[in-house]
């Protein structure tokens, strides 16, 4: 084993060690409560360090709230953030997501379960998940991460734009090259590039999770801003582009 290898082995080591010292000191869960975090604004740049604190409260009775609908990506535990005062390691995915989703102006809370279940419980991870959808269908909306933009996330999702316009203006109309055609519909050209766009970014790893539909459809979920579109929307375009005979 190199130098750089111990380096990153030890460093890693220790990730998981303090994150389980953090698991260990939260305080278990009653029946029917569930935990909330409460990501704090920043006053400064994005790459600023994370800070966040968790709360407890009874499913009927908790504060408005977002639930985060993302994947949790390569497990490892690579990124550090601050909660309740501690040092917490949690993926690269999840950082980025919080990262984006903190606002300038106030706190926002949100509903993660990477961080408000106690993964090293398995009688808590249970019990949890069987009240999972309540989670979802009593936030305030659902948001869906699915990574850090990239110009053909961009491209994709103005695609998308002009279907949501079609959709509202048409009803659910067919959207194959000749209803293209015929009705000089506001879309690319059959042989764009953007086509592949669109199909990138279906093809990321959000929309192969089986957790999708039962997060996606029980409340009202959107992609975070810029790009704010119903799933229902985005599924419709979805199987009929990659299932022309759907």
């Amino acid at each position: 084993m190199n130098m750089k290898t111990l380096l990153e082995t030890t460093a890693s080591t220790k990730a998981i060690d303090c994150s389980h010292d953090f698991r260990a000191s939260m305080d278990p869960l009653p029946q029917n409560h569930f935990r909330l975090l409460y990501l704090e604004p920043t006053s400064s740049h994005k790459n600023s360090a994370i800070h966040c604190r968790l709360a407890t409260f009874e499913l009927q009775s908790a504060p408005t709230y977002e639930a985060l609908s993302y994947t949790w990506g390569e497990a490892v535990l690579s990124h550090e953030i601050i909660c309740n005062g501690s040092s917490l390691q949690v993926t690269s995915n999840l950082h980025g997501a919080l990262q984006y989703l903190r606002q300038i102006d106030g706190e926002r809370i949100l509903w993660i379960d990477a961080l408000c279940i106690n993964q090293t419980n398995d009688q808590e991870r249970m019990a949890q998940v069987h009240i999972m959808k309540d989670i979802y269908s009593k936030s305030n909306h659902v948001v869906i991460w699915l990574g850090k933009d990239t110009d053909d996330d961009k491209t994709a999702f103005a695609i998308l734009e002009q279907y949501r316009k079609l959709f509202a203006e048409r009803g659910q109309v067919d959207i194959g090259p000749l209803e293209t055609a015929y009705y000089k519909l506001p879309l690319p050209a059959e042989e764009s590039q953007d086509w592949t766009a669109l199909i990138k970014l279906f093809q990321k790893p959000w929309f192969q999770r089986i957790w999708v539909i039962q997060e996606a459809v029980v409340c009202l979920p959107t992609f975070p801003f810029p790009y704010i579109f119903s799933f229902q929307g985005v599924q419709v375009v979805q199987r009929r582009l990659l299932n022309p005979h759907f």
